[in-house]
């Protein structure tokens, strides 16, 4: 239940958080919602909450602007769900540049006497403020510092294209150079857009060294009921912290708080987790996770410690006698995670003293993994190596299909070409190529939408079929399937179909328009075949080779390996206690080229449906045929190259 979280300090499984919602008074908010009041659009929002019973914050996150009136009404309903206020800002990060989008969270959760300071604040100062007249950042943090309120900074990254704070970076020799000025205490959450643009975004980071400084969050960013809905039915991440400002603040700067799935204990695993201490009749409750004790010299840090291991047993006698009898004046109760009292004896667990810990963790980075892993040296030597050298010869082997180019024996074959025809025309050219010889085109496939497609394809499957088996993950898992092999037959179809009838028609076409421009009549046969020669040089050899390129990421990417991992078990207290793994993650071909697309292409060279893996058919397409709409710096030559 959504209010599980709400009535205990512990979080014990991850949590889903909406913390970019459009209400329906903000500027950007669709027609049809702008005619809702704000009764009926709160009521809206709790039809959709009800059905997602793992939402436990949201945050309403209008532009430059704060519907104080939509967040009194959400706080009237006295909801389990809690409200972090925030406003979406157009800020430009130096003096006369475009605008970007910044999200500012503030510490006044559920608290309706600091949302009213927030929203009058914000009304007030970001009340001149738009996408044309952004507000300065040295400005904005000034007055957020003045307003005296804490708060937290989330910029766009990989995402909106110009909106982002990564947008210029792709041209500047050293990006991590930029890149680290919004890394900071306020700039603790980067915004990106879907689970590609995650992996983009954390992979950007780790060559920057800066993966565990700053977590990635994708949030719904919903204008509508519907996709509000749609991202709260598949989020892309789940958050392992209270439903607090304070919380957010610690996803921010801890980033193994966030997580791709729940990672919820199993019912059946509960008994081997510590749960609860009673200690001299104060209840101390305790997470799956890792659990720290924070307390000055002297405050019962060892003193609550030594007694739990009393509790359990101490069958390894690590608490001195003379404590003992100390630590034995004080009554202590522990029960396992599934609530269940822990007799003496019948929990098994290791207990080390101060020295052996601060001497582990006094490293950091690489030399904490590898003191840690030398401690475990035996354990890890159990499991043996993955071949990552077979591994990636295998792959540039799959991948390096020969791109084709124009050698001088296929130039040859095109002067033949022009051999076996001849031309009706009064110039004295022994060619001759008829329009009739056009080969006859089949308008389904030169006409073809892969989006349409793939509508249709749902159209026609998911109308005949019953919502319960519709709505089902697994149903939709081999639908996605499905659809992944239509679109590869269909690819390989249009493929054929632009590398021989539509090849052949241009280049009769190219032939006519070309020997209506010969001025002399008289000109020599060989000229117009040195002209049918670069005309293919200048119209296919590119195309061919991006064509290639696209044929081997799809050729390759059914059945690619992405993860691989060996392990090793070893004995503790009990059989198998330790599981010791290696583990190689590669990133998925169709994932890299969309990162690929989404480093390269302009917004605009994505049409309708954006810069995300469900679009990615067209932009493929567009990388295939289109040579325009890049970003500044970059073209096709250097994307195919890369």
């Amino acid at each position: 239940m959504a209010g599980d979280t709400m009535d205990s300090p512990i979080v014990k499984c991850g949590r889903v958080w909406d913390l970019h919602i459009h209400s329906n008074q903000c500027s950007s908010a669709l027609p049809e919602m702008k005619k809702l009041g704000v009764d009926d659009y709160v009521d809206g929002l709790f039809d959709v909450f009800k059905k997602h019973q793992d939402l436990d914050m949201v945050s309403i996150t209008d532009h430059n602007s704060m519907a104080l009136d939509v967040y009194k009404e959400f706080l009237s309903r006295d909801s389990s769900i809690r409200l972090l206020p925030g406003v979406e800002v157009d800020a430009s990060l130096d003096e006369g540049e475009a605008s970007k989008h910044i999200i500012v969270y503030f510490d006044a959760v559920d608290d309706e006497e600091g949302i009213v300071r927030v929203a009058d604040w914000v009304n007030d100062v970001l009340g001149e403020v738009s996408p044309k007249s952004p507000i300065n950042i040295d400005v904005l943090l000034n007055k957020l510092l003045e307003l005296g309120i804490p708060f937290a900074l989330s910029p766009h990254a990989m995402k909106q294209n110009k909106r982002g704070i990564d947008f210029d970076w792709h041209c500047l020799e050293n990006p991590g150079d930029e890149a680290r000025k919004y890394i900071d205490q306020f700039f603790c959450l980067w915004e990106t857009g879907g689970k590609s643009s995650i992996a983009h975004a954390v992979e950007f980071l780790r060559e920057i060294d800066t993966d565990e400084r700053v977590s990635i969050i994708s949030f719904s960013d919903s204008k509508d009921f519907d996709k509000l809905d749609k991202y709260l039915s598949c989020p892309p991440q789940y958050f392992h912290a209270l439903p607090s400002f304070r919380g957010l603040q610690m996803v921010g700067s801890e980033v193994n708080r966030i997580s791709c799935t729940r990672e919820e204990v199993p019912d059946e695993s509960l008994g081997s987790y510590l749960g609860e201490v009673c200690f001299n009749g104060q209840k101390i409750e305790l997470s799956t996770r890792l659990n720290a004790v924070i307390g000055g010299r002297g405050s019962g840090k060892s003193l609550l410690l030594d007694a739990m291991a009393l509790a359990l047993g101490d069958p390894n006698n690590k608490v001195k006698p003379g404590r003992r009898e100390f630590v034995n004046t004080y009554a202590v109760s522990i029960r396992n995670a599934h609530g269940d009292a822990i007799k003496s004896g019948a929990f098994a667990y290791d207990y080390f003293n101060q020295s052996y810990v601060a001497k582990l963790f006094m490293e950091e980075g690489e030399a904490y993994k590898n003191t840690l892993k030398n401690y475990f040296q035996t354990g890890f030597d159990a499991v043996s190596e993955i071949d990552e050298a077979a591994i990636k010869t295998q792959n540039m082997a799959d991948f390096n299909l020969p791109i084709p180019d124009c050698s001088a024996g296929q130039l040859e074959n095109i002067s033949g070409l022009v051999d076996k025809f001849s031309i009706d025309r009064n110039d004295a050219l022994d060619i001759k190529i008829a329009k009739g010889q056009k080969l006859k085109i089949d308008k389904k496939i030169a006409n073809l939408s892969y989006e349409k497609l793939l509508c249709d394809v749902e159209k026609a499957v998911c109308s005949k079929i019953p919502p319960v088996i519709v709505d089902d993950q697994r149903f939709k898992d081999a639908f996605i399937s499905f659809e992944r092999e239509i679109l590869i037959v269909a690819a390989a179809h249009r493929q054929g179909y632009l590398c021989n009838t539509y090849l052949l028609n241009e280049l009769i076409n190219e032939f006519f328009e070309a020997k209506g421009r010969i001025s002399e009549a008289q000109k020599a046969k060989s000229d117009v075949a040195k002209l049918f020669e670069i005309a293919f040089m200048d119209n296919t050899e590119s195309i061919r080779q991006r064509v290639s390129v696209a044929n081997a990421y799809l050729s390759n990417s059914t059945g690619f390996e992405t993860h691989y991992e060996n392990y090793a078990y070893a004995d503790g207290v009990v059989m198998r206690a330790f599981r010791f793994k290696k583990t190689l993650d590669i990133e998925h071909s169709l994932r890299h080229m969309l990162k690929l697309f989404n480093d390269y292409f302009l917004a605009e060279k994505s049409g309708c449906g954006g810069l995300n893996s469900d679009n990615l058919g067209y932009l493929i397409e567009q990388f295939c045929y289109d040579e325009g709409g890049y970003k500044k710096g970059k073209d096709w030559r250097s994307l195919t190259a890369e």
